[in-house]
């Protein structure tokens, strides 16, 4: 072998071991990683939502607070509802039963609700103690009932749950403000 041979033999070596030369295999490995989220992105976007599983069973949620500010604010969080029963020694709130055009509909739902639906919500509020803590559990049901026609009778419609969880969450925050308002008075 000749010396030039030789030399051009080490720069090569010395080359291919050199960190830029690992730069196009860690570009491709960047790439290929890249388009794999692009493509699981690009699946999920696409892909249909139906939204939560209609259910005929009620919402529930336990709050850690007196039964009295429970009350006021499930109170607040309906007071955009008309009451047809509003018992607080029981613990029951009933709203008027509601017709179309006035139904709740979700924010994000294009759908018009079909004709004959009438809606009411049942909520009840239970006492009880959980290690050796006042604990309330605020219990909301949406019945909904529909009439085909004159001559058929009713049939139940299950819930999306969408209301009942906006009026839980509203009931939270009447109970979040009412602490900040104590706090900022003390």
């Amino acid at each position: 072998m000749s010396l030039l041979t030789l030399r051009a033999m080490r720069w090569t070596s010395k080359v291919s071991s050199s960190p830029l030369s690992s730069l196009p295999r860690e570009v491709g490995k960047i790439l290929a990683l890249v388009l794999f989220s692009a493509a699981q992105v690009g699946c999920a976007l696409f892909q249909e939502n139906t939204g939560p599983t209609p259910s005929f069973s009620p919402q529930e949620q336990v709050f850690y607070e007196p039964y009295d500010k429970v009350w006021r604010a499930t109170q607040l969080a309906l007071r955009n509802y008309r009451m047809r029963v509003n018992n607080m020694d029981q613990g029951v709130i009933e709203t008027e039963p509601v017709r179309r055009p006035n139904l709740w509909m979700p924010a994000h739902s294009q759908q018009a609700q079909p004709g004959g639906v009438t809606s009411w919500l049942s909520i009840r509020l239970l006492r009880g103690h959980i290690d050796s803590r006042e604990a309330i559990k605020v219990s909301i049901q949406k019945n909904t009932r529909q009439t085909a026609d004159f001559f058929s009778g009713e049939r139940s419609l299950p819930s999306d749950g969408l209301e009942e969880a906006a009026i839980l969450y509203r009931i939270q925050r009447e109970i979040t403000l009412d602490k900040a308002a104590e706090r900022a008075m003390q």
